[in-house]
């Protein structure tokens, strides 16, 4: 009994100190371990569920090209699926359509769908069984015959009118489509449209009212995200160093208009730049024009600091 003892005793010896000279003669185990514990770190710092950004780039890096790192979100798609539910402001020149066709050309695909009657508000939307129908959609998983995929996003755009001259109409009108939404389980986002004149605020100052209203209207939501199109438009228009016309007759947009909202949506669904992509489709808008108008969304995307989570 006493020599298995000693036996176990020396035994135990000899193990330590063979760990200690292992570990002082591999110096990689405390390297690999410091490893491990800097990427348990990072890993952790890693905002997976809200879709931040992981790699940061240069402003104006064009990342659409797949063989660059670019501002990819940490969980995204291979292609997203949006429904936009709106009026003529984004019906014009058939912006989804200009989006989906524009978006083939970089690294992450968009397939949008609009339902947007002339001078629809949101609350005809509610009354709206096409619109309501819209929201709770779904398509077939391709690779699983036996699901079905809802939208990624449902994107609400209200009459111009409404957020100035109405905010609380506008708030009972998103709480209840946000209600619809949620239960189809997706996103709502809003989308501020371009401001207009009127015979009591000036553009400015009706944008201003506008977004003060879109924002404290997505707060008491439950912090929607908003996109605020009518901002790029307000710099485009503002800056006047270049020839472009967004507005036609009765402000509705004109082919350049829809390409800056395209871009901006791009730029908030995706988190990545729309700079080097095709223009959709409008022939109408040459190059030049294209990456101005390219340069103009992801600034005010980058100014913003964030687009719309999934």
């Amino acid at each position: 009994m006493q020599r298995n003892l000693i036996i176990l005793v020396l035994g135990m010896l000899i193990f330590n100190g063979w760990q200690e000279a292992t570990a002082s003669q591999a110096p990689w185990r405390m390297g690999l371990r410091l490893n491990n514990q800097q990427a348990r770190r990072s890993f952790a710092l890693l905002p997976f569920a809200r879709g931040a950004t992981i790699i940061p780039v240069r402003q104006w890096a064009r990342t659409n090209n797949p063989a660059l790192l670019s501002t990819n979100r940490a969980v995204l798609p291979d292609t997203l699926r949006v429904l936009f539910l709106g009026n003529a402001l984004t019906a014009g020149h058939n912006m989804p359509e200009v989006l989906t066709r524009m978006s083939r050309t970089g690294k992450l695909k968009i397939k949008a769908t609009m339902r947007a009657p002339y001078g629809y508000a949101l609350d005809n939307h509610m009354a709206d069984i096409s619109s309501r129908t819209n929201i709770s959609h779904t398509i077939q998983d391709p690779l699983t015959f036996t699901n079905r995929l809802t939208w990624h996003a449902v994107i609400l755009q209200e009459h111009s009118l409404v957020p100035v001259y109405g905010w609380q109409r506008l708030l009972n009108s998103v709480q209840r489509l946000d209600g619809a939404v949620r239960t189809a389980r997706t996103q709502t986002a809003l989308f501020m449209p371009q401001s207009r004149a009127d015979s009591i605020f000036s553009e400015a100052e009706f944008l201003d009212r506008s977004e003060g209203a879109y924002r404290l209207v997505a707060q008491r939501s439950g912090n929607l995200p908003v996109i605020p199109g009518g901002r790029a438009w307000q710099m485009v228009e503002m800056r006047g160093d270049n020839n472009i016309q967004l507005r036609a007759r009765g402000q509705l947009p004109t082919a350049h208009g829809a390409y800056l909202n395209a871009c901006v949506m791009y730029a908030f669904l995706t988190w990545q730049t729309p700079l080097g992509l095709s223009n959709g489709g409008l022939h109408q808008i040459n190059e030049r024009d294209a990456e101005y108008l390219q340069r103009i969304a992801w600034e005010l995307f980058v100014s913003r600091r964030g687009g719309v989570p999934f």
